[in-house]
């Protein structure tokens, strides 16, 4: 089912005015994985504690976003989707979204859902790497946790 336009603007805009799990930086106690987009400049890190166990749920994901309101908005709906998810099922999660964002098919659910409403972002095949930054950036900071 594809997301109305005006939805998707209302869901965007939303997590970039306010974003869930945003922080200014990493601070002593964290890890993070940044990926810059060279094409715009938009920059996201991904943040863990540094002490995160690996296969134990992820219960403190944080993200420093400087970048365009899609960047911004995938960051902080990939923190909200990923929280309380083990390392693994947090992959697989970041593994559908990034195959999802580059099919040409809608999503398959008709429930609208924030993570539904950003894969809307494929109307806009040059704002599609904006959506992914973050869930690679995500998947860069969380493989080695699963590689045990």
């Amino acid at each position: 089912m594809a997301v109305p336009a005006e939805i998707f603007e209302a869901v965007i805009l939303q997590h970039h005015k306010h974003p869930v799990h945003e922080v200014e930086e990493i601070g002593s106690c964290g890890c993070g994985q940044q990926i810059t987009n060279p094409l715009c400049g938009d920059e996201v890190t991904i943040i863990i504690p540094k002490d995160q166990p690996a296969h134990q749920t992820l219960d403190s994901l944080q993200f420093i976003g400087n970048g365009c309101a899609i960047s911004r908005a995938s960051a902080s709906i990939l923190t909200n989707e990923l929280q309380g998810k083990s390392p693994e099922q947090a992959l697989a999660q970041i593994d559908q979204f990034l195959t999802s964002l580059q099919s040409a098919d809608e999503p398959t659910s008709d429930e609208i859902t924030d993570l539904n409403t950003l894969l809307s972002v494929k109307r806009f095949p040059a704002r599609t790497e904006c959506a992914a930054i973050a869930w690679r950036a995500a998947r860069q900071l969380l493989t080695p946790l699963t590689q045990n």
